[in-house]
C-alpha cells in the first residue's frame, strides 16, 4: 500500500502542477439552487501536499461552505478523503475507496458515487462555478424516493452509530450502503501554503462500503455500527456520515448526517407578543424522526398554575399545530410540546414561556360633576365612570386638577363600585376655571 501511494503522489505532482497558477474567472450565477430531490454526496479527493488541491480546490469547497451552507441542515454531504504519504490526514481506508474510482490524481471529486467527475482545478473561482453546476445537476435529477436518517453516540472513545432507512414507496428496493466517520475542523500544516490549514469532514473511518440493503415497501430498515476513536481524533468533532445506491444504476440517490440525525423540535409561537383574549398558535417542527415512526405529538402548558394537554395536529411533514385559547386574566403562560414514538419511547422540546398581557387601556365612559355649578369656595365631587375591555380590570384612577392652566393638584379617587370612582375637589376663587385630566 506505501508503494501505490508514491507513485500516486508522483503521478500528481507531474500531471497537475502546471494548473495552480490562476486564471480569473467568471462565477455570475454561481451557487446552489434549492430545493433538490434528494441530498447530493460528495467524495472529494484532496491532499495537502497538492498545489491545485490548495490553492484552487480548496478554496471553491471554502467558498461553498461560507455561501452556501446550512450548518444544522446539510443541503449536501461531503467527505474530504486525502492521499499522498506525505498527507497527515490519509487514512488506508481513503485509499481504497480512490481506488474504487480509479482516482489517478488530485484534486478530484465525485458527485453521487459517479453522476459527476470533476479532475483538476485551473483556478478557485472555476473551481466554484464548477462544483455549484456539478451539485445542481446531481440534486435536479429524478431520483428514487429514500430517506435517511444517521444518529450517533459517543461513550468514552466509543462511538456508536445507527443508519436508518426508509423506504415510503410500494415496491422493494435494493441498494448499497456506504457508512463514512470524518471529523470536521481538522488543523493540519500545507507544505503549499506554508502554515496550518483547516479541512472539513475529513475521512476518518471506512465503516461500510456498498453493502447490500434490501427494504420492503412503506418499511424502515436499521444498520447498526460501533467503533473506536483514536486518543489523536477529537471526539467533538466526530460525524457520520452515510449514503445509498439505487443498485441499477449505481449513484447515491440520498445522503444523511449525524447532525441532523438529532432528535430536536422546534417550536414557533404565534403571535409572539400575547394579549388577553387572543388565541395562541404552537407551531412544533420535528427532526430526527421518520413520520412514520411517531404515534403523537402534544402539546401540554400550564396557565396561573392550571396545567392541560392538548394533540396537536399535522400541518405538514413533520409538522405540527394547536391553537391554546384566549385567557381572560393576566398571567404566564408555560408551554412544552412531547412526541411519542411507535416504539414507546418519547423527546419533548424545552419549556417555554410568555406573560399574557393586558394591552388595551380602559375605556372612560362618562364623568360628572356634582354640583354641575359650585360656588366659589365650594368643594365638588367628581365621579368617573369606566370599565376595562381587556378584562384585567382597573387599578387605580387619578384625577388631576388645573386652576386656570395651572396644575394644582392630584388625587387617587375612590372606588365606589364595579364602574364608578369619585374623588373631591377643594373649592376655588370666584371667577377661575378648573380643568380635570382623569386618567
Amino acid at each position: 500500500m506505501k508503494a501505490q501511494t508514491s507513485i500516486l503522489l508522483a503521478l500528481l505532482l507531474l500531471t497537475f502542477l502546471p494548473l495552480a497558477f490562476p486564471v480569473k474567472a467568471n462565477i455570475e450565477g454561481a451557487g446552489l439552487e434549492l430545493p433538490f430531490t434528494h441530498v447530493p454526496f460528495i467524495e472529494s479527493f484532496e491532499g495537502t501536499w497538492c498545489p491545485p488541491c490548495m490553492q484552487n480546490m480548496h478554496p471553491a469547497f471554502e467558498r461553498l461552505y461560507e455561501h452556501d451552507w446550512n450548518p444544522h441542515d446539510h443541503p449536501v454531504h461531503i467527505v474530504e478523503i486525502h492521499l499522498g504519504s506525505y498527507d497527515p490526514l490519509t487514512v488506508d481506508d481513503g485509499i481504497e475507496v480512490a481506488s474504487y474510482y480509479s482516482v489517478t490524481g488530485i484534486p478530484t471529486y465525485v458527485v453521487d458515487g459517479g453522476y459527476a467527475i470533476q479532475v483538476g482545478a485551473s483556478n478557485p473561482d472555476s473551481a466554484y462555478e464548477k462544483l455549484c453546476s456539478d451539485i445542481n445537476s446531481a440534486g435536479k435529477r429524478s431520483v428514487p424516493k429514500i430517506h435517511m436518517l444517521v444518529s450517533s453516540a459517543i461513550r468514552g472513545r466509543t462511538l456508536k452509530a445507527t443508519v436508518k432507512i426508509y423506504n415510503p414507496g410500494s415496491k422493494e428496493f435494493s441498494g448499497l450502503l456506504t457508512v463514512y466517520v470524518v471529523e470536521d475542523n481538522v488543523t493540519a500544516y500545507s507544505s503549499v501554503t506554508g502554515q496550518d490549514e483547516t479541512f472539513r469532514f475529513v475521512l476518518r473511518k471506512v465503516l461500510a462500503f456498498n453493502s447490500f440493503t434490501m427494504i420492503q415497501p412503506d418499511s424502515i430498515s436499521s444498520e447498526y455500527f460501533q467503533w473506536g476513536i483514536p486518543s489523536s481524533y477529537n471526539s467533538k468533532n466526530i460525524i457520520v456520515v452515510a449514503a445509498i445506491r439505487d443498485i441499477e444504476t449505481k449513484f447515491y440517490i440520498q445522503s444523511a448526517c449525524s447532525i441532523e440525525g438529532r432528535k430536536e423540535i422546534t417550536v414557533e409561537r404565534h403571535p409572539e407578543k400575547v394579549s388577553i383574549g387572543e388565541e395562541i398558535t404552537i407551531v412544533a417542527k420535528v427532526k430526527g424522526v421518520f413520520e412514520k415512526e411517531i404515534e403523537t405529538v402534544k402539546l401540554q402548558y400550564s396557565f396561573n398554575g392550571e396545567t392541560n394537554e392538548m394533540e396537536m395536529t399535522r400541518a405538514g411533514p413533520l409538522e405540527y399545530r394547536a391553537t391554546i385559547p384566549g385567557f381572560d386574566t393576566c398571567g404566564t403562560l408555560t408551554y412544552k410540546v412531547t412526541v411519542y414514538t411507535t416504539d414507546g419511547k418519547s423527546f419533548s422540546s424545552k419549556q417555554e414561556s410568555v406573560e399574557v398581557m393586558d394591552d388595551i387601556p380602559p375605556t372612560i365612559d362618562s364623568i360628572k360633576i356634582i354640583p354641575s355649578q359650585p360656588q366659589p369656595g365650594e368643594e365638588f365631587e367628581v365621579y368617573v365612570f369606566a370599565h376595562d375591555e381587556g378584562g384585567s380590570g382597573i387599578s387605580t384612577v387619578e384625577i388631576c386638577y388645573y386652576v386656570d392652566d395651572t396644575p394644582t393638584g392630584c388625587l387617587m379617587a375612590q372606588q365606589v363600585n364595579e364602574t364608578a370612582w369619585k374623588a373631591t375637589i377643594p373649592g376655588q376663587e370666584g371667577g377661575c376655571t378648573v380643568k380635570l385630566n382623569v386618567t
